[in-house]
């Protein structure tokens, strides 16, 4: 064995006549620190009970819908691609069926999306505060869904105060057949995009925060583009809360929101695959739990879905606007091995508008969400 412990051997690379001598010793040094490396590595790369029981659950119920949803968005491609009626809406928008709901504690005022004028000019509407557009998404307009993400996203930002809220009621026009819905996302971008270019006229351009959930993410980058297009000026900032997946892609008729869609585009992901968008669109991406389809504490795609309102709302009370801390990084498993670096960045309300790339983080499974929050910590809304 000392033989050939220290025996020597040449190694000739016989195209550029170079000769590298090394030793067994060290081969078997370098052997032996690999293989104690390994082993060490082995109760690391055990899930825990808690993991394995969400690896499983993807597994079984979550990846089957990616499967499912990647053939209805190449089915909705064809159906653009050939023109078919099932990409013709059924209900044609018309703007002037549209509102905008100015929310403020103590009522829901209404005001007709071609009359933004009469926003600016009412009351309760503070021309010194910033202005948040909320759109929704499919099968969530004001009538079916008042007292879920219209109604949280309200009482997250009238708690923080000093802000203008707005809702976009799109009356049935994202309400009615998916693919007629998504269809429509482009006709009431530009609806809403006429109303912007009309309202800074009167108001400042860079008080403008757009943000959408699902089909509302795609009516927002629409809105942005048909902005940039008109008036040679892009809107500050949209957010998009897990785009809807099916039917868009970029290059394609429908081809969602984008980065450069706005000065800047921050996208939160929670069901990506699914009803959301997996890849990066945004100048930042943020991927809560990674890439798998559904959230800690969700059992179906649609509660994963809503989690990304739920974890922005959450973002946006006084005190929790870094309840959601995340590195940017190449996978979840780089994440959850420490092996990305950089500083930590807030997901959600206070996401520097400079940062870009590809953010990892980790949710609870149930309210509050945020890794970083306080779990009996009470907001302290402004007055």
């Amino acid at each position: 064995m000392r033989f050939f412990a220290y025996l020597t051997v040449l190694l000739f690379i016989s195209h550029d006549g170079y000769c590298v001598e090394f030793h067994m010793s060290d081969v078997f040094s370098v052997l032996t620190h690999a293989t104690v490396g390994a082993l060490e590595s082995i109760p690391r790369s055990i899930p825990s009970p808690s993991k394995f029981f969400e690896l499983s659950k993807n597994v079984l119920i979550g990846f089957p819908y990616e499967i499912a949803y990647a053939l209805i968005n190449d089915f909705c491609s064809a159906a653009l691609n050939s023109n078919s009626v099932f990409v013709k809406a059924k209900f044609t928008p018309k703007i002037e069926s549209m509102s905008f709901i100015l929310r403020t504690k103590d009522a829901h005022i209404s005001i007709p999306i071609n009359n933004p004028n009469a926003l600016w000019n009412h009351t309760e509407f503070n021309s010194s505060n910033p202005l948040t557009i909320f759109v929704t998404g499919w099968k969530t307009n004001l009538k079916h869904d008042v007292s879920t993400a219209q109604d949280t996203m309200s009482a997250a930002y009238l708690c923080r105060g000093n802000v203008n809220f707005v809702t976009l009621d799109t009356a049935a026009y994202i309400d009615t057949l998916y693919s007629w819905s998504a269809f429509n996302t482009e006709t009431i971008g530009e609806c809403l995009s006429n109303a912007l270019q009309s309202l800074i006229t009167r108001y400042p351009l860079e008080k403008i925060h757009l943000i959408g959930h699902s089909l509302g993410a795609q009516i927002c980058g629409a809105a942005g583009r048909h902005f940039t297009t008109n008036t040679k000026r892009w809107i500050p900032r949209i957010t998009g809360l897990d785009p809807a997946n099916p039917c868009f892609n970029n290059g394609e008729a429908l081809s969602g929101l984008f980065r450069g869609d706005a000065q800047y585009v921050d996208v939160i992901h929670t069901n990506p695959g699914c009803l959301g968008k997996r890849e990066a669109v945004g100048d930042a991406d943020f991927y809560c739990n990674g890439m798998s389809p559904l959230q800690p504490g969700s059992f179906d795609v649609s509660s994963s879905h809503s989690r990304a309102w739920q974890y922005y709302a959450e973002s946006v009370y006084p005190g929790q606007e870094s309840n959601f801390l995340a590195k940017e990084c190449t996978s979840m498993q780089a994440f959850e091995t420490n092996c990305c670096h950089g500083p930590w960045i807030s997901m959600g309300y206070a996401t520097p508008t400079h940062v870009k790339g590809k953010y990892f983080l980790k949710t609870h499974s149930k309210s509050p969400y945020g890794e970083n929050s306080r779990k009996y910590y009470q907001p302290v809304c402004v007055n």
